[in-house]
């Protein structure tokens, strides 16, 4: 008989959660590859180059790195130096539940305290209309940007706080 193995609905959720947001970010990217390679050529050849496109980079780049962030976290593939942590571990193989889990909680800090202070950022981007570009040529919000921040970061924050509690960081 095959024992199939039962998923929690929160990994579940946040499973989704973050696969979709990967998604969302492999379209975004594939955008800004197309929008990049048209700006080069359009510099190339005509002499005509994309109004804004540097404004547009830099905001997709920090919108990217937030969509993905969830996906590459819940996969294990986020960077992380665990040297010290693998040496005491060997010593000491009872301790693993609190490395676990005060790795988890320092994460959840981290990502919460991001959200934190980009909430401010994202409040007076909507309420002002905030934009980058140039007025009357071509403008982009800068509003949803903040809001992949706030939620990329909530979605790593309740990431790190989940793996606190899976049953293999129990003793």
């Amino acid at each position: 008989m095959v024992q199939t193995k039962t998923i929690h609905p929160v990994d579940r959720v946040l499973a989704i959660v973050a696969a979709a947001f990967a998604g969302l970010g492999a379209l975004a990217t594939l955008a800004l590859l197309v929008v990049v390679n048209l700006d080069v050529g359009m510099r190339s050849f005509l002499n005509r180059p994309l109004p804004a496109i540097p404004e547009l980079v830099a905001l997709s780049i920090t919108g990217i790195v937030f969509l993905q962030a969830p996906s590459a976290l819940l996969a294990g593939r986020f960077i992380k130096s665990d040297a010290l942590a693998k040496l005491i571990l060997a010593q000491r193989p009872r301790l693993h539940p609190w490395f676990a889990g005060m790795f988890g909680l320092a994460g959840a800090a981290l990502f919460g305290c991001i959200a934190y202070a980009s909430w401010p950022i994202l409040t007076k981007a909507w309420s002002r209309g905030d934009y980058v570009g140039t007025l009357g040529v071509i403008t982009f919000p800068t509003w949803p940007i903040s809001l992949i921040v706030v939620l990329g970061s909530l979605t790593c924050a309740a990431i790190y706080l989940r793996s606190i509690t899976r049953k293999e960081n129990q003793p």
